[in-house]
């Protein structure tokens, strides 16, 4: 990077990051070039999910908000210029004048509901689609999704997101489904479940909304 003190600082900063999410020591020493997305490095879904956190915890930017493509992950070098051109400088050095403002509420949503006709709730393809509009509707981003179909037809769909995940599981033989969507970040969590709920023909349910952390 090189170019400034302030730059400088947060490419250190982000090596030390990069640790604490993966656990691996060697990555204190990486040079800042080298790719985030590929070998050496090769941060998983879950480990780069862990990252953004870190960073919008520690400097108050959101990335997965702002790049949608996630080209700022190329190397240490690029988020940290990503992250240099959105933070403050006083006095040339740099100021956790954000810290306070990255305090991001954290909160778990659940639902139980019994369902009628549903023919989105019996097609895995269809489920995967309705949650992700639900999800880019209220300002998330998803990073991964995996599904499972079980013989009796049940289905198990779970979509990492930048702002934490969102896991539904259907029950055919009782007509139960289940959301759980834990949001953390810029995405608004009712909008997701509202969102969900209207499309399972769901109508008027109990939402249970719990705070973490």
């Amino acid at each position: 990077m090189g170019e400034s003190r302030h730059g400088n600082m947060i490419a250190e900063e982000i090596r030390s990051l990069l640790v604490e999410v993966t656990g691996r020591d060697e990555l204190r020493d990486i040079p800042f070039d080298v790719p985030l997305l590929h070998e050496p490095v090769a941060l998983d879904s879950i480990s780069g999910v862990r990252l953004l956190r870190a960073v919008h915890d520690r400097y108050g930017v959101d990335v997965a908000a702002e790049d949608l493509n996630l080209d700022s992950l190329a190397s240490v070098d690029a988020l940290a210029a990503f992250i240099a051109e959105r933070t403050d400088q006083v006095d040339g050095e740099f100021a956790r004048l954000r810290k306070l403002e990255a305090y991001t509420p954290k909160k778990l949503y659940l639902v139980d509901a019994t369902y009628g006709d549903s023919p989105v709730l019996g097609d895995a393809a269809a489920l995967e689609s309705v949650a992700r509009s639900a999800v880019e509707a209220a300002g998330g981003h998803v990073l991964k999704d995996s599904h499972v179909v079980f013989p009796n037809g049940a289905i198990t769909l779970v979509l990492i997101l930048a702002e934490s995940h969102l896991s539904l599981h259907t029950w055919p033989e009782e007509n139960l489904v289940a959301i759980d969507l834990f949001s953390c970040g810029a995405i608004e969590g009712r909008i997701v479940i509202d969102r969900l709920t209207e499309s399972f023909g769901l109508g008027e349910v109990p939402v249970r909304e719990i705070d973490r952390g």
